[in-house]
């Protein structure tokens, strides 16, 4: 038996040999001390019966796997593993030799519904991804729906890990089968105490992650993932805000990252973390020009401060000060108070290159020439002493117009009179891909600039989740119309489930049966796509601003503003930045494929029709759009195609009939009715 509930996880632990040796009521009775020490007996009232049933069907299994295969009685067996921030406990995991049986009863269920296998194949997934001692292990998901018809064997559903199934009689058969497939070169045993005690760290979301920094921790606990990616970059950047301070100098520090690689998170440590943030408390701001991730963390920071006490009036003020919108800044001290300067040392600038160029501005302040980089660059050369600016640089996603892009910024340093050091990534003087082959300078630095090349200011791994890593390769590929090159894409995503479908309730049932637990659904859908009206989605400026983004991604199902609700699809102007765990893209009549098949059709909606666009820059925000949308997804991305009308000229059915078909070339399996 397993040692006191206060050094262990489980709520019952047992060698498969002793399982017996017990009454199903000692059994029952140890997972109730777990349920009462959890504080939820309330909600567990029912689920008594169910463990019941469930202990009765493994005692069956396990004394015919102990006739049948007797290495099995030194197996371990645990009841109730929780799944840490999903709120959720697994409900039988078998350590078996060098493999980890992760196994759900579904008591009295006759069938095998999608959302059940989805289910225990994320617990397999979650463990592969964040439990540090299944790393490297083979993970075998099974479901028992108990009831349901033999003779069952494995099936392969929608991922890379095969999802057996079973039913109360066959469930032996299975893992006996599961255990001979998987015999070979024999793998060290797992400890099961020490897998028990491992540490379990899921990836946090943004919004997750602003509020542990916010309440006092440090980047380093946040994830394994997290903290190989970001440590490094956070530590230099640390550095040279040390050496600033110490030697009165101005820096700015350009940071870059392939897509997902948390560049924001790194900006966010760099000024609120308290291992990197010492002596610079209060002279440090994180600043956007991103409105709604501004409104988005400055509510889950008041949400998070709420719950441990205070006023909701003077956490919002608090809030405002730690997460600034850039333009405001901009607006005081590069427009009404060009004699003044920040209280700030040090600003992060979150997505850099999206600052205005000089006739953005002027569109606003008619008597400013300037652009907002050098706004930004003139305002904190006033600080006395020293400082330090952080721009955090990607590429690919400008959306807006006027955004100057990283080029104004190698500009506004060029005609700076202060002799900045400036600290770069190598992607923005070689032109890499992480700032979608743009440079920082168009000619060789002026000699007043200390230019440093220093790789640590590179992110170079996806963070946004394990299962995402390779899914920007594969919208890239899609956008460029390269269909064997998406294809090999896909073949190399891991756990992100994708899907087509041309029934928006085929989507949202899909979405649904995803996203259980803590999990985020969303819809999405391109501010250009006017035409999803005819389904029943408005996508104009005045209707979403009826549900405030924060309801949209903070709130859960119980709000009927909630993304979970699947009511309204969010655009590209509303999801810059953040991230849901699945989405439902909304793809628009505004990008279609050309009857040529050689090309995007780029069209804008205006009055009662469409219009082509022609601008090369209009043209080119058009694609950035749709690459933000496809990005958002951490766990699973189903894309709906609408059917047209073959009454209605501006939903040609033609049109949307090849793009839907390009995507299924490009590797989307399509999701059939029933």
């Amino acid at each position: 038996m397993r040692g006191s509930l206060a050094h262990a996880r489980a709520w019952f632990r047992v060698q498969v040999g002793q399982f017996g040796k017990t009454s199903d009521q000692e059994k029952i009775g140890q997972i109730a001390e777990g349920v009462a020490a959890s504080g939820f007996a309330t909600q567990y009232t029912e689920q008594f019966r169910t463990w019941s049933e469930s202990l009765g069907i493994l005692a069956q299994t396990l004394s015919m796997l102990t006739a049948k295969h007797a290495p099995a009685a030194e197996w371990t067996l645990l009841l109730e593993y929780p799944i840490p921030r999903r709120q959720k406990r697994i409900d039988t995991v078998i350590l078996a030799g060098s493999v980890i049986l992760v196994i759900e009863f579904k008591v009295g269920a006759k069938l095998f519904a999608r959302s059940d296998m989805w289910q225990v194949e994320d617990y397999a997934l979650d463990l592969r991804d964040f439990h540090e001692a299944s790393r490297n292990r083979l993970i075998v998901p099974i479901l028992v729906a108990t009831d349901a018809p033999g003779p069952l064997g494995e099936n392969s559903w929608d991922g890379s890990f095969k999802v057996h199934r079973a039913n109360r009689e066959t469930l032996p058969l299975v893992i006996l089968e599961v255990v001979q497939r998987t015999a070979g070169p024999v793998s060290r045993s797992i400890d099961p105490a020490y897998w028990e005690a491992a540490s379990y760290r899921p990836t946090p979301t943004i919004v997750e992650a602003a509020q542990h920094l916010f309440a006092g921790n440090t980047v380093r606990n946040l994830s394994h993932a997290y903290a190989d990616n970001l440590t490094t970059t956070v530590d230099a950047l640390a550095a040279e805000v040390r050496a600033a301070k110490e030697k009165s100098s101005r820096t700015v520090c350009f940071v870059t990252g392939v897509p997902g690689a948390g560049k924001t998170l790194a900006g966010l440590a760099a000024v609120h973390d308290p291992s990197v943030s010492d002596g610079t408390e209060g002279q440090a701001a994180f600043m956007s020009g991103n409105g709604p991730l501004v409104r988005i963390l400055r509510e889950a920071i008041v949400r998070n401060r709420l719950q441990r006490g205070g006023r909701r009036g003077e956490l919002e003020r608090q809030s405002e000060l730690l997460i600034q919108n850039v333009h405001e800044f901009i607006e005081e001290y590069g427009v009404q108070r060009r004699d003044g300067f920040p209280h700030e040392h040090v600003i992060v600038f979150d997505e850099a290159q999206r600052a205005w160029h000089a006739d953005k501005v002027r569109t606003r302040h008619k008597e400013v020439q300037k652009s907002e980089p050098a706004m930004v660059l003139e305002s904190m050369a006033r600080v006395p002493n020293w400082c330090v600016v952080i721009a955090l640089v990607g590429g690919g996603q400008e959306i807006h117009s006027g955004e100057a892009g990283l080029e104004e910024w190698g500009r506004a340093l060029q005609e700076s009179p202060i002799p900045w050091r400036v600290v770069v990534s190598p992607e923005v003087l070689s032109g890499g891909t992480a700032v979608a082959q743009r440079f920082l300078f168009d000619a060789a630095p002026s000699p007043h600039l200390h230019v440093v090349p220093a790789p640590s200011m590179h992110l170079s791994v996806s963070v946004r989740s394990p299962r995402a890593l390779h899914i920007a390769e594969w919208v890239n590929a899609v956008l460029a119309l390269d269909e064997k090159r998406a294809r090999d894409a896909i073949q190399e995503i891991s756990g992100f489930r994708v899907a087509l479908t041309r029934d928006l309730s085929i989507a949202r049932a899909w979405l649904r049966d995803s996203s259980r637990d803590e999990r985020r659904p969303g819809l999405l859908a391109s501010s250009g796509s006017l035409r999803h009206r005819a389904y029943g989605l408005e996508l104009t400026p005045a209707f979403l601003d009826a549900y405030p983004v924060e309801n949209w991604f903070l709130d859960d199902a119980k709000d009927i503003r909630s993304s979970h609700c699947l009511e309204v699809a969010m655009t590209e102007f509303k999801c810059q930045g953040l991230e849901l765990d699945f989405v439902g893209l909304c793809w628009g009549d505004d990008l279609t494929l050309q009857e040529s098949h050689m090309g995007w059709d780029m069209r804008a909606f205006q009055g009662n029709g469409w219009k082509q666009v022609k601008k090369e820059i209009s043209r080119q925000y058009l694609l950035n759009k749709y690459r933000v949308l496809l990005t958002r997804a951490r766990e699973g991305l189903v894309i709906w195609v609408p059917p047209g009308s073959s009454k209605d000229p501006t939903r040609d059915p033609s049109r949307l009939d090849r793009t839907a078909a390009f995507l299924e070339r490009c590797g989307l399996p399509l999701l059939q009715p029933g």
